[in-house]
């Protein structure tokens, strides 16, 4: 997987990871604080050979302007093997 800082659409920092699945690439929200912590002040894209990573949901979210509520895929735990 690779890891990169964006900034969220409330203008903060934000960590993000890309991992292929099925040839597919996926780009999701990192929550995870180590990880977070890990890679904090990278300005380059980072990327981990091996790691176990944890795919949650989160909690049901409405976008601005929004009527209807969404769960969005983010990585909650990454574990470098």
């Amino acid at each position: 997987p690779k890891f990169f800082w964006t900034t969220s659409m409330s203008g903060n920092a934000q960590l993000r990871g890309m991992l292929s699945i099925r040839g597919k690439w996926i780009d999701l929200s990192v929550t995870d604080v180590a990880a977070e912590a890990s890679f904090r002040g990278r300005r380059e894209p980072a990327t981990i050979d091996e790691a176990l990573m944890t795919i949650s949901l989160s909690t049901p979210f409405a976008p601005r302007g929004a009527t209807e509520q969404y769960c969005f895929k983010l990585i909650a735990a990454v574990i470098p093997l």
